[in-house]
């Protein structure tokens, strides 16, 4: 936990916890995307409890790690993954990348850092060198980027509003980046 929270100032407590697409469904409501993500590796929740309160809590906001998109745009840009065959890039964002595609927050729970909070949860819990997200909301909150995530510049520009923003969070930056391992010809 991070010292100053603003979420600690509230009445009550809030608590996380690991879940399931079932409590992400309950707030997808609140997200600028209606579909749920096309994979889940691992949910992460926060319920508020009030004050005197003797149950699991009000669930006010949940974060989702997924597997990769193999073809992510901006992966392969700035990895150095263009021109590679396909098969090439998936096996490399498999083995290196998973990715937080959903965050969503109750309206009344926003800006106290709970996104902030739960990206970092799941960035601690990743199994993997990268953790990445692409947010067409990004340009309104910095939160990626206070849960420790670098916003990367696309060296293609393109319109601002048109292409979403990309984050990545290396969990060991001083090391070289790997590069892609081509496949194997039998």
């Amino acid at each position: 936990m991070h010292p100053s929270q603003p979420w600690q100032d509230l009445p009550g407590r809030i608590d996380f916890s690991d879940s399931d697409r079932r409590d992400y469904l309950q707030l997808q409501r609140y997200h600028y995307r209606l579909r749920p993500p096309a994979t889940w590796n691992r949910v992460r929740v926060a319920r508020y409890i009030a004050p005197g309160f003797a149950g699991p809590g009000r669930l006010v906001a949940c974060a989702v790690l997924s597997y990769p998109v193999p073809m992510l745009g901006a992966r392969l840009r700035m990895f150095g993954l263009r021109g590679h065959r396909y098969g090439v890039a998936l096996r490399f964002a498999n083995k290196h990348f998973m990715t937080v595609s959903r965050i969503v927050v109750h309206p009344q729970f926003r800006t106290v850092g709970l996104a902030s909070e739960l990206v970092r949860q799941l960035i601690d819990g990743a199994p993997t060198r990268f953790v990445e997200a692409s947010a067409a909301m990004a340009r309104f909150s910095r939160f990626l980027e206070r849960a420790g995530m670098t916003r990367f510049a696309d060296p293609e520009p393109a319109d601002s509003i048109a292409r979403p923003s990309y984050f990545v969070f290396d969990r060991f930056p001083a090391d070289p980046i790997p590069s892609p391992e081509p496949l194997e010809n039998p």
